[in-house]
């Protein structure tokens, strides 16, 4: 089964759990990770070849999985609403994309570097 081109984004559920969204031709996956609502929090989701991804809050690593078959990431990214005119109520204080992984040492500086701005 070939990758599609199809959203990645990033949404806060009904029920307020932090939840990652990708779909191959077969199947949605979505990645959910409680989270307190009201709060900062500096998140990171890493995406290995499209194969794997990593997620960490506040630089500790939360979890991680592993895709059968990849998801597409040629598609549309979202973060904070979609196309079906969702939006999230929430603030979104920094956002950075890299066109690589970053290693954890990178994780923990970018936290490191970020933290006391937004009193983390």
């Amino acid at each position: 089964s070939s990758a599609i081109a199809t959203p990645f984004f990033v949404d806060i559920s009904d029920s307020g759990n932090l939840r990652t969204y990708a779909q191959n031709a077969s199947t949605r996956y979505f990645t959910v990770i409680p989270i307190q609502l009201n709060k900062l929090y500096h998140f990171i989701c890493t995406r290995t070849g499209n194969a794997q991804e990593s997620n960490y809050i506040n630089s500790n690593f939360i979890n991680s999985r592993t895709f059968a078959t990849a998801p597409g990431m040629s598609g549309f990214r979202w973060l904070g609403g979609d196309s079906t005119g969702f939006y999230l109520n929430c603030n979104i204080y920094l956002v950075r994309a890299y066109t690589r992984v970053l290693t954890q040492s990178e994780i923990n500086q970018n936290f490191n570097a970020t933290k006391s701005r937004f009193n983390l």
